[in-house]
């Protein structure tokens, strides 16, 4: 039985959402001081199911220029749901009782991202050797 306090999550889906390198980059314009990543992410509800989907978008960065992206989607089941989540903002957003719960499944969600940007980017972080990765950056 769940204490009325605790807010509990589990991961029911997490998957690659969409992935995609720019080719006509030259890689030996690539600077290690300019490479760097920049990160969105969406919230949405889903009440039928009492769960949330986050959907976390990094852009792989030389300067200002963007040369990949990466986004991955998971599915968090809310236990208890109706305690969590508080209904929309005025302007579109799920206000949540507990925004550290959010902080928690964008940690998880992270962690993914970071395999999957291994193994997506990795032609791209062998440019450099063993001198940059994504497990530095983020």
């Amino acid at each position: 039985m769940i204490k009325k306090d605790k807010i509990e999550i589990l991961i029911v889906t997490m998957e690659e959402d969409s992935f995609e390198i720019y080719h006509d980059i030259d890689l030996s314009t690539l600077s290690r001081k300019k490479v760097g990543f920049q990160f969105g992410y969406k919230m949405n509800v889903e009440p039928k199911s009492e769960t949330v989907i986050i959907t976390l978008q990094t852009y792989l960065m030389n300067g200002e220029k963007e040369i990949g992206m990466q986004s991955l989607k998971a599915e968090f089941l809310i236990e208890p749901f109706n305690s969590f989540v508080i209904g929309k903002t005025d302007d579109g957003y799920w206000e949540v009782s507990s925004p550290k719960v959010v902080d928690k499944m964008l940690d998880v969600c992270v962690g993914g991202l970071r395999g999957m940007l291994v193994k997506n980017f990795k032609y791209i972080f062998r440019r450099f050797g063993d001198t940059i990765t994504p497990f530095e950056v983020l």
